[in-house]
């Protein structure tokens, strides 16, 4: 039980050993990372003095590291990144401020806070997304505030069913309005009657088949050839999208005229039929007899009937 409890302690000794080793090794990282960020910052070389001081304060968390990296953030022109920064170098001095330090952070700060601007941006759709520089602008609907760092910068908007925009910032702009345009729609218009005349909105285009591209909205579409019915419709055209219409023809079935109709003729020769009939037994039964007192009668003549 003691040799394991000996063997225990030798390992959270050397455990520990190789965890100062470490950390020494980082902070000595750190320092040397340190120093190459002041000179380049001396040089007034000013990215690749962030990225020194940036690399020595993950390799060790010291807040003076912080302040000389909000420092470099506002000769960058990236203020809004320097508040940020200052403000975590606030929170790790909490316990123990160094009060020349915290007036200094303090003023930097202020520095940073009077070189923003903010762009009052009017935009149209309401759900059009903004970035700045590549970064999503916060903010919704058809007015935003947008802080911007000092200088320059390219405005971007986009929205589903619309054309995107881009603009460049000049460094002064305060104000800014934009409307995307609404993108077109296609129509893809066809028919299986070949030559068939294709006709959208009473404007002729093409025939039998046609691919057009229209506003999006409301669209009359019309499809008409020779011995069909004419097809006609009213068609959404959505704004960035393809809406198709094939028109199947229905084929006109020509109707004989009364004197052409069989049923007619039908019809007739039974009436015709029956006529000959007719005539027949009355030429038989009611024809010119002989009259008793001489000539003929038109009409039956019954014989007298006798005692």
């Amino acid at each position: 039980m003691v040799r394991r409890a000996i063997v225990v302690a030798l390992a959270l000794a050397a455990s520990s050993v190789v965890a100062n080793a470490a950390r020494a090794q980082d902070a000595a990282g750190a320092r040397a990372a340190f120093e190459e960020g002041r000179q380049h910052a001396a040089a007034e070389r000013w990215a690749e003095a962030l990225e020194d001081f940036e690399r020595s304060f993950e390799l060790f968390e010291r807040p003076p590291t912080l302040f000389n990296i909000a420092s470099v953030l506002v000769r960058l022109g990236r203020a809004r990144e320097a508040i940020a920064t200052i403000d975590r170098y606030v929170e790790l001095t909490a316990a123990s401020p160094d009060r020349r330090m915290l007036r200094d952070a303090q003023a930097l700060r202020e520095v940073a806070a009077q070189s923003l601007r903010t762009l009052e941006l009017e935009v149209a759709p309401d759900d059009a997304r903004v970035t700045v520089d590549g970064d999503v602008a916060e903010g919704s609907g058809p007015r935003r505030s947008i802080v911007l760092d000092p200088g320059a910068h390219v405005l971007e908007i986009t929205a589903p069913g619309h054309a995107p925009a881009r603009n460049e910032l000049p460094s002064d702009a305060t104000t800014l309005a934009v409307t995307l345009d609404v993108l077109p729609g296609e129509l893809e218009l066809g028919s299986d009657v070949e030559g068939a005349e294709l006709s959208v909105d009473g404007e002729p285009v093409g025939t039998t088949q046609a691919t057009l591209t229209l506003a999006a909205g409301m669209h009359a579409v019309r499809v008409v050839a020779e011995a069909h019915e004419p097809f006609e419709r009213q068609v959404q055209v959505q704004p960035g999208e393809t809406i198709r219409v094939f028109a199947q023809l229905v084929p006109i079935i020509d109707e004989p005229g009364v004197l052409e109709s069989p049923l007619f003729w039908g019809i007739a020769g039974g009436v015709l039929a029956v006529g000959v009939v007719v005539l027949v037994l009355a030429l038989t039964i009611e024809g010119p007899v002989a009259d008793p007192y001489g000539g003929t009668a038109q009409v039956v003549v019954q014989p007298l009937i006798e005692f």
